[in-house]
């Protein structure tokens, strides 16, 4: 354990963390203490290298322009599990291939994404003061011909405005090291109680980085240039993508579904933008519910997202959020979206979200034609038991009169029940 707790230390010092006074912490001696501290403290790293990247890099560009020599070079061909599975063969890739570095192991040369830069930071006790004092901050830097990186304003919560304006002194000396059969590169840092203090970043960290982005989308990028294909990351696109198919089929769904198809066509174009959310937030079977992707939205996102599209399709109707609401939930009355209760997400999708106001989290099932026949039977109890109801008039009243205490609190309350059976039995059958 002793050795661990070392090697692990080491790991926290060669980070760069001496704020962290890392010497002290063999004291703990408790392996998930350091893996946590580690985690945090790159994705810290990681994150501040985002605003301080060179934006003329170059990297991004290169890729784009030359995606498919690069897919024929270091394609692999491979199908993988799920995303740890495919973390493990991208970072054994050698990245000099695909962002077209000629240098040796060990040699050192200049990096065109890093950059050393220093800060000019300062407290205010004003909005007005603030911009103020960056103002003047910004004019004697650009007097002495210094490049702005990046410049940061922040309220703290005890109102006091903070200010970092980074600016480049220089680009950092890089080179690359086979670690543990995982390619990194590393930079130079400084000096730690005696210690050298050496950053380093695999290629997702660099893809983060280069393309300002999260972790998975950077692995998902990676896995399109090497041809590494996730099992459970198909299998949800070929889902969405069957759903996205029939939907916009409307001469399949007339004949075969009339009903169905007169209740809900006027609003499909809202339905493709739920199914484009959630495809486009597929990340791990950890972040899944009964198999499938979770994903997260409000109300207020999808009516900004309307308007910006309303300027390129005149057919997309801008609507109003509490219209929004209904409509959703009326495609959750029709089993085209699973409402998931807070206690059946993982807890690092929660995190994501913490402190945003109204955001409800859902699954898309696979739309068979079980799931249309049941759909098309609870627009008949919708339009013909008893007063009608349309999609834009959908309540939690009126879903309880319609379908019950089940289904109603599915969609209006928190679902609590963990067994699968249940949540199935719950959601596929109505009476009718």
């Amino acid at each position: 354990m002793k050795t661990m707790e070392n090697s692990m230390k080491r790991e926290l010092i060669e980070l760069g963390v001496n704020r962290l006074r890392a010497n002290h912490l063999g004291e703990i001696g408790k392996e998930a203490y350091y893996t946590s501290m580690i985690a945090n403290i790159l994705r810290q790293d990681i994150d501040l290298q985002k605003k301080l990247v060179n934006k003329e890099c170059g990297y991004k560009g290169y890729i784009e322009a030359n995606k498919e020599k690069i897919k024929s070079i270091c394609g692999l061909n491979v199908i993988v599990e799920d995303h740890d599975e495919a973390v493990k063969v991208i970072r054994q890739q050698d990245f000099r291939k695909i962002l077209n570095l000629d240098y040796n192991f060990k040699e050192s040369f200049e990096s065109n994404i890093f950059l050393v830069v220093e800060a000019v930071e300062g407290l205010c006790n004003s909005e007005e003061e603030v911009n103020f004092e960056v103002h003047n901050e910004l004019e004697a830097l650009d007097k002495g011909k210094k490049e702005v990186i990046n410049v940061s304003i922040d309220q703290a919560e005890n109102k006091i405005w903070t200010y970092s304006i980074y600016y480049k002194i220089r680009n950092r000396q890089v080179y690359i090291y086979l670690v543990n059969n995982e390619y990194k590169l590393f930079f130079f840092r400084g000096f730690n109680n005696k210690e050298v203090i050496e950053e380093s970043y695999d290629i997702i960290n660099l893809f983060e980085i280069i393309y300002n982005t999260n972790t998975y989308t950077a692995i998902n990028l990676l896995c399109d240039l090497l041809n590494i294909k996730i099992q459970y990351v198909e299998e949800q696109r070929l889902k969405y993508s069957f759903n996205r198919t029939l939907i916009q089929n409307r001469e399949l769904l007339k004949s075969m579904y009339l009903p169905l198809y007169k209740y809900t066509y006027k609003h499909i174009y809202l339905l493709e933008q739920l199914l484009e959310e959630g495809e486009k937030n597929i990340t791990t079977n950890k972040n899944s519910f009964n198999e499938e992707n979770i994903f997260f939205c409000s109300g207020e996102y999808i009516e900004d997202k309307l308007m910006f599209l309303k300027e390129h399709d005149k057919k997309i109707k801008p609507i109003k959020q509490n219209q929004i609401c209904k409509l959703v939930n009326a495609f959750c009355a029709l089993g085209f979206l699973i409402k998931v209760g807070k206690e059946n997400v993982p807890q690092r999708l929660r995190k994501v979200v913490e402190g945003k106001k109204e955001i409800n989290y859902y699954i898309v099932p696979k739309y068979t034609d079980e799931l249309l026949l049941q759909a098309e039977a609870r627009v008949r109890i919708l339009k013909y038991s008893g007063r009608s109801v349309s999609a834009t008039a959908m309540t939690e009243e009126n879903c309880r009169e319609k379908f019950g205490d089940n289904l109603c609190e599915m969609i209006y309350g928190t679902y609590t029940k963990e067994n699968k059976s249940e949540f199935n039995e719950v959601d596929t059958k109505v009476s009718t």
